[in-house]
C-alpha cells in the first residue's frame, strides 16, 4: 500500500477474540504476548490515545494474513508462557481503514 505521497504504508487492523476459560486465566499473559507481536491495546486519533474495549486489539501489519498469524502466535506464546493449552475460541480480524472510536479511558499522545 502507498499513501498519496508515494510512501509505503502498512494498513491497520482490528482484532477481537474470546479465549477459552482456563486455570490459570490466560488473558493478561495473552495481552502481553500480543503486544510483543505488534498488537496494541490503545488506538490514537493523532492527538490522544484511547483504550480499546476488552478483548479488542489494534495493530499495523503488512497484510491481513500477517495480522491473523500474529494473533494466533500470541495464543501459542501464551500457552508456552503459562504452561497450559490456550484456545482462541472465536476471533475476527478486519481492516480498521475507516474505523471510528470512542473510549472512557484516554491519555495524551506523547
Amino acid at each position: 500500500m502507498f499513501n498519496v505521497l508515494g510512501f509505503s504504508v502498512m494498513p491497520d487492523y482490528l482484532a477481537t477474540y474470546d479465549l477459552m476459560k482456563t486455570n490459570p486465566e490466560p488473558y493478561s499473559e495473552f495481552l502481553e504476548q500480543a503486544t510483543k507481536l505488534g498488537w496494541r491495546l490503545w488506538v490514537t486519533d493523532g492527538k490522544d490515545w484511547y483504550r480499546l474495549p476488552n478483548t479488542t486489539l489494534e495493530g499495523t501489519f503488512a497484510t491481513r494474513d500477517a495480522a491473523v498469524a500474529a494473533l494466533k502466535a500470541a495464543g501459542v506464546a501464551t500457552a508456552k508462557a503459562i504452561g497450559i493449552k490456550v484456545t482462541i475460541e472465536k476471533w475476527i480480524v478486519t481492516s480498521s481503514e475507516e474505523a471510528t472510536f470512542n473510549s472512557d479511558v484516554k491519555q495524551p499522545k506523547k
